[in-house]
């Protein structure tokens, strides 16, 4: 699976970020991505709400970026730790409010 730059550098992304969306929406749900060349391996990127409900919820997959201890000290802090970047059972014992 070829790896797509998302970091802005890519010229069509910064021409026209939605044309750019759609055409990998209408290449598939899911792409392996590149936010920084330099500083971070590729990800995956998820597109549509159905594929990312199942990825968010699939017990081999993790949202938390901290556990993989690829990132420097400096980056993992408190700040970091919500419900939006955590795991059950962190996620699941954090009140939902809206």
């Amino acid at each position: 699976m070829p790896v797509v730059d998302i970091s802005g550098s890519d010229a069509d992304f910064n021409a026209d970020p939605y044309s750019f969306h759609a055409g990998l929406r209408a290449a598939g749900p899911v792409h392996r991505v590149t936010v920084s060349a330099d500083e971070f391996e590729p990800g995956w990127l998820v597109l549509g709400n159905e594929e990312a409900r199942q990825a968010l919820n699939h017990p081999a997959l993790s949202k938390d970026w901290r556990a993989c201890g690829r990132f420097p000290d400096a980056l993992v802090t408190a700040a970091n730790a919500n419900v939006l970047e955590s795991d059950p059972p962190h996620h699941t014992r954090l009140p939902v409010t809206w």
